[in-house]
């Protein structure tokens, strides 16, 4: 099993447990919790595919690259100081290295056009290129951002 497929195992077991993680959450807390919440079930329907376990769908590889892209655009804006209590499990330190995060979503983003352009082309070596850059982009983040 390659690092990508094993990347993508962990944030599937993880994000089964996001629907009563959000129980409490509110305002941006609850908006970014819901932005990696759809994350999560794109990156489900990435890893199904690039495991061949379903069958290569464009549209849902674009609506995914959509997702990667918005939720990149979106998650500095939603990291308050005031947003990193329970339920959240993102890490405080956001707001100290904000640059840094602010980088990170922008590889969010640069890897959804990846999966976008994979999609427009269908090309599934490009898309199995872009979803390796997309997990490693999860995992750059997590390990630095989340408990």
């Amino acid at each position: 099993m390659n690092k990508a497929a094993i990347l993508a195992t962990a944030i599937l077991i993880t994000s089964g447990s996001l629907a009563l993680a959000h129980k409490g959450a509110s305002g941006a807390m609850k908006e970014r919790m819901d932005l990696m919440s759809a994350l999560g079930d794109a990156t489900k329907a990435l890893a199904m595919m690039a495991r061949g376990r379903t069958a290569l769908d464009w549209q849902v590889v674009d609506q995914a690259g959509q997702t990667a892209v918005h939720t990149g655009a979106m998650l500095p804006h939603k990291v308050p100081a005031d947003s990193f209590k329970a339920p959240s499990e993102a890490k405080a330190i956001i707001t100290s290295e904000l640059e840094n995060f602010t980088l990170l979503s922008s590889g969010l983003a640069d890897a959804g056009q990846a999966l976008q352009t994979a999609a427009a082309n269908q090309d599934e070596g490009a898309f199995l290129v872009a979803f390796q850059g997309f997990t490693q982009t999860c995992k750059a983040c997590h390990s630095r951002y989340r408990e």
